[in-house]
């Protein structure tokens, strides 16, 4: 099973779809007999899940010209 989601993936999401699959991850994560691999991609997505919603706040979309 492939649990990790690329960056270029989750580039395309909105703040809100990001939410969503943030807490479906995290559901997933605890309520799973995972092998070690599967919930370390799983981690790595939601790490990367966080990072990208703390540069979203950081640097918001400049609106377009």
């Amino acid at each position: 099973m492939h649990l990790m989601i690329p960056i270029a993936e989750l580039e395309k999401l909105t703040d809100e779809e990001l939410r969503i699959v943030q807490r479906r991850l995290e559901d997933f994560l605890h309520a799973c007999d995972l092998t070690d691999t599967d919930r370390a991609h799983i981690t790595a997505s939601l790490n990367n899940i966080r990072i990208m919603q703390r540069t979203r706040q950081l640097m918001p979309a400049r609106p377009a010209s």
